[in-house]
Order: structure tokens, then sequence, then C-alpha cells
């Protein structure tokens, strides 16, 4: 599962998961410029049935997700800096900092791929096994 199913997941189902660990999540949010989200149109259609993400459900929104639900799961975030997401976890911890959501966020130079991750996994294990 990719960093947004194990956020989305975990915040949707949060009396059943009591930790998320996300590695270069995509960030979903409903306020999105068409032309701001990263996923490509036919991508689009399949999750949400249109190209339009303006038409995502509540559901799929992270941003509603966090604001809606009293109890959060523990969160853990790594992103990389050159990674083409990076801005949009960055933004991601801003609002979770700015709803007094605890959660650990790491940033380090990396970009989306198996290098970036191959560093990331251990401390993420290590801190879902803490």
């Amino acid at each position: 599962m990719g960093g947004y199913g194990a956020l989305r997941n975990g915040l949707y189902y949060n009396k059943t998961f009591g930790k998320i660990a996300a590695l270069s999540s995509r960030i979903l949010r409903k306020d999105f410029k068409n032309d701001q989200h990263t996923y490509p149109d036919r991508i689009m259609k399949v999750l949400i049935g249109s190209n339009d993400v303006n038409d995502m459900p509540d559901a799929m929104d992270l941003y509603q997700l966090v604001a809606e639900n009293k109890i959060q799961p523990a969160l853990y975030m790594a992103c990389g800096t050159s990674d083409f997401l990076y801005q949009d976890n960055l933004e991601f911890h801003h609002y979770l900092k700015d709803q007094k959501v605890e959660h650990q966020y790491i940033e380090n130079e990396g970009d989306h791929n198996w290098g970036f991750w191959n560093q990331q996994i251990i401390p993420a294990l290590e801190w879902l096994t803490s």
C-alpha cells in the first residue's frame, strides 16, 4: 500500500489502527485546483469517477478526515526533499501541526524512489513497533 492509502485507511478506520507510517505520500484534498493535483486524469477517473478533484468524496480527502476525527492514530511521515510530492507532504505536516495532531515528520534528501524508501523503512518500522 502506498503512503496515501496508509494515511487514508488509518484516518478513516481510526478506531482500528493505532499507528500509521507513510512514506512519500500523495496528499489528496478537495480544494486542490485541477491543475495542482498530481494524479493523471485516468487515475482520478478510476479513484473518484471524475477528472475533477472537487468531486472527491469527503472520505478520500485527508484534510477532511483529520478535521472530522477526534481520535487520531499516531502518525509517522517521511518524504524526500527532491520528491515531486514534497510540497504536498510539507503542507500536510503544517496542517497537522495547526490542528495539534501529534505526529512525527521526517524530511531528508531524497527522491520518490527506492533509494529514499530503503533509508526510511527501518526507522519507520522501529517507530511502528515502539
